[in-house]
């Protein structure tokens, strides 16, 4: 068998596996998994997809019921995990960070629309006016200060995408927490609203700030906001609400985000930031592990518990700083 038809069963395979594995149909996803896993191993330079493939075999054998086979090809995943070369750790990275730059993208282009609607009916209103011949002096500089209102607004919504996209994401400074959680509200709000989730913000009075990479926090909010919003669609959760939090507590800061959803189950807890393990059919599962990785690169940590009386509830927490932004 030629390379091109191995890699190309192989790939087939794979998400055949998943899209099983989605459906419940254990067997059926074992036997994939497993093929798929056995021709990506024989084919050089597919070790990623390897490592994937076995992280697959090992969360069926859970469902099944074969713990102990579960935890040994776990621990092969891992394994290969290390064995990753430095490109190929690069090439995970920059996958991971085409997504977040993705949302980041879809949530922008929700937040313009309500800033180009208003200048499309202020421009309008002038030309309605104008055509009657009754636009006052008042009405004209009103007009016009709306309009460069939400140019300025317009300004403010692409150029932070744009800082986002080639923001330093080594650089340590003092983050207000309060006007990270605004932002994100800026570029999310429309879109959950599309998705019919209502998104919650409660900000704390103490404006709590700390030391931290402006750039890390966001792509961790992303992909908390994200997760939720994908859970509570899954579920189909009714009148489906998202809550983005900040906290001062003695000398802690964070922020929290909390969904109304059927939550994360004991078992999955137990590899929710390890690598390559996702409960989403066609999920990686890395969005969680880089997170919990970056944060604890810059000196936070990620951390989850249940939520009461139901859904996720996850926190993203500093020591904190004593003065604002």
């Amino acid at each position: 068998m030629n390379f091109n038809k191995r890699l190309r069963e192989a790939e087939e395979r794979f998400y055949t596996g998943l899209i099983a594995l989605s459906k419940a149909e254990y067997q059926k996803a074992l036997e994939e998994s497993l093929k798929a896993a056995e021709l990506f191993k024989e084919i050089k330079g597919e070790e990623l997809n390897y490592s994937r493939a076995i992280g697959n075999v090992a969360i069926v054998l859970y469902k099944l019921g074969e713990y102990e086979k579960a935890a040994n090809y776990f621990e092969e995943q891992f394994a290969e995990l290390n064995k990753l070369n430095n490109e190929q750790r690069i090439e995970i990275e920059r996958l991971k960070k085409l997504e977040y730059l993705s949302a980041m993208a879809t949530g922008i282009s929700h937040s313009i629309n309500n800033p180009v609607g208003l200048v499309n009916l202020a421009a309008q209103r002038g030309l309605r006016k104008l055509a009657k011949n009754k636009l006052t002096h008042e009405e004209t500089t009103e007009i016009f200060k709306e309009i460069l209102n939400q140019t300025s607004r317009l300004h403010n919504i692409t150029s932070g995408f744009r800082k986002f996209a080639n923001g330093d994401r080594s650089t340590i400074e003092n983050v207000n927490l309060n006007d990270l959680v605004q932002q994100i509200q800026e570029y999310f709000t429309n879109q959950l609203n599309n998705h019919k989730i209502n998104l919650i913000v409660e900000l704390s009075p103490t404006h709590p700030c700390c030391q931290a990479n402006y750039f890390i926090l966001q792509e961790a909010l992303i992909n908390l906001l994200t997760n939720a919003r994908e859970a509570l669609e899954h579920e189909k959760i009714p009148n489906a609400k998202i809550w983005l939090k900040t906290y001062q507590q003695a000398e802690k800061v964070g922020i929290i985000v909390e969904d109304n959803g059927t939550g994360i189950t004991e078992a999955q807890q137990r590899n929710l930031f390890t690598p390559f393990h996702s409960s989403k059919a066609h999920g990686m599962g890395l969005g969680l592990y880089f997170a919990h990785k970056s944060l604890a690169a810059i000196n936070g940590a990620l951390s989850y518990q249940n939520r009461t009386p139901n859904g996720a509830c996850f926190t993203i927490e500093f020591n904190g700083e004593n003065h604002e932004n």
